[in-house]
């Protein structure tokens, strides 16, 4: 079993700001999804807790390639800079 990991209290914010203004079918499973992907990248950071960078780059890592247009615009209403992102949402 792999060892827990925290998470910090913007990175878990920003998950659920997210995950507020998805459509409610599909909340619950991108929550998830979103939040192993987070813990995944963090583990590999050997970082000992999820960071906001970490919650923005799990999201865009799971968000297939033709929603990317729509995802720009939920990061942007959660506050992500997306400018610091650019390169990562083509």
């Amino acid at each position: 079993m792999a060892d827990s990991i925290g998470w910090d209290v913007d990175a878990k914010a920003l998950l659920e700001a997210i995950c507020a203004e998805l459509p409610f079918f599909i909340r619950a499973q991108a929550r998830t999804a979103t939040q192993q992907k987070a813990e995944e990248l963090a583990r590999q950071g050997a970082q000992k807790s999820v960071t906001r960078d970490g919650v923005v780059e799990a999201t865009i890592s799971i968000t297939p390639p033709p929603m990317k247009g729509q995802l720009k615009a939920l990061l942007a209403k959660c506050g992500v800079d997306l400018a610091r992102w650019a390169d990562h949402l083509r």
